[in-house]
């Protein structure tokens, strides 16, 4: 029987909660996806990703439109993230 300790459990609820986001920042998308934060920012910049400026403050991305961009980029067998329609 495997066992999950706390810190892992922590991290499988953090990654929860961001995959159920409609906003989330560059750097948490590239936590929960193989991608790297300076990647999302750059296509932040060359306007292939909107950027979103959430009622925090923060500077976000659509979540559910940055995995639709990232699979018709990259393929849906490359990019199994989110739901596909």
């Amino acid at each position: 029987m495997s066992r999950t300790n706390f810190d892992e459990l922590e991290a499988q609820i953090r990654e929860d909660e961001l995959n159920d986001a409609e906003l989330i920042t560059p750097v948490n998308y590239a936590k929960i996806r193989p991608i790297s934060s300076p990647q999302i920012y750059a296509k932040i910049r060359n306007n292939k990703l909107q950027k979103v400026i959430c009622p925090c403050g923060r500077t976000c991305i659509n979540l559910r439109e940055a995995d639709e961009y990232f699979r018709k980029l990259r393929g849906e067998l490359n990019w199994p993230y989110g739901t596909l329609d």
